[in-house]
């Protein structure tokens, strides 16, 4: 049976590609489809299809983007098809999807979270945008009514169920994500594995610091890590990386506090930050 997976669109970085990654090993032979592929290299051997939007000036500007990804999930997969099945993994619109030849009954959809955009403005600050206010009613009718028409719906985590329930009216499943657990217990002391130079960049680090480890993104909210720090009197490594890390960086230099970003650490590297870690600041 031809499948395909679904992705809002492929990263180097992200939570959300680790869980394609786990989908991508569990199906070897679907096609992958996403609205445009930063990461070419992600996954060697297979199709992977980007959108119509991916050669025009609009890749990569997510907001920018927004007002037509309904459109664009409606109908910009048709001449794709056909599939037997489609599995979604959604933080956006990607839930939207119309997939051809799938039967709704054929077509699960993974939920990392319904749009913070549209459902919770007050976590993600483009949400409070005038574009975004001017534009938030009619896209949340539209996602309301294509979220509730799910046949197969999971989300993460009980509170993303929760929030499911609240923006779309439907009873998802909860699925926690695949998270390896025993690759990172296997191994005692993780300094003792990397190579040269990231043992010498975890040897500089100072003692009893504050983690901060996710994509650089305003709603993740490091600065709050930066101010635990301020206030418990600790230095701070924020890891990971993405399009606030300028502004980090800035926040960083203005504070009292001892601040270290460590960019686009190795799995290796990072499980060594969480061993060294006083406190994981999420």
């Amino acid at each position: 049976m031809r499948g395909l997976l679904v992705h809002e669109w492929i990263e180097a970085v992200g939570g959300a590609e680790r869980v394609l990654d786990a989908m991508a090993d569990e199906y070897p032979d679907a096609d992958l489809f996403g609205l445009w592929n930063d990461a070419p290299g992600r996954y060697p051997g297979r199709r992977v299809i980007e959108s119509a939007l991916a050669p025009t000036p609009l890749r990569g500007r997510k907001a920018l983007a927004v007002p037509f990804l309904p459109a664009l999930w409606s109908h910009g997969l048709r001449d794709l098809g056909p599939y037997d099945w489609a599995l979604v993994s959604s933080h956006l619109f990607a839930h939207q999807a119309r997939v051809p030849g799938v039967d709704p009954e054929r077509q699960f959809t993974y939920v990392h979270t319904p749009a913070r955009y549209l459902w919770n403005p007050e976590l993600d600050a483009r949400g409070a945008s005038v574009a975004a206010r001017v534009a938030g009613p009619a896209l949340r009718a539209v996602d309301r009514r294509r979220g509730g028409a799910l046949r197969h719906v999971a989300a993460n985590s009980r509170f993303v169920q929760q929030r499911i329930r609240a923006s779309w009216d439907v009873d998802a499943v909860v699925i926690h994500p695949p998270v390896g657990v025993e690759r990172l217990t296997a191994v005692d002391d993780w300094a003792q594995v990397l190579d040269d130079r990231e043992r010498a960049l975890l040897e500089s680090l100072p003692a009893g610091f504050l983690l901060g480890a996710s994509r650089f993104v305003p709603y993740k909210r490091l600065d709050v890590v930066i101010e635990a720090g301020r206030a418990s009197a600790r230095p701070v490594v924020l890891a990971g990386d993405g399009p606030d890390l300028e502004r980090l960086r800035a926040l960083a230099a203005d504070s009292d506090v001892d601040v270290r970003i460590v960019v686009r650490p190795s799995d290796a590297l990072l499980a060594a930050l969480l061993q060294r870690a006083a406190v994981y600041v999420f």
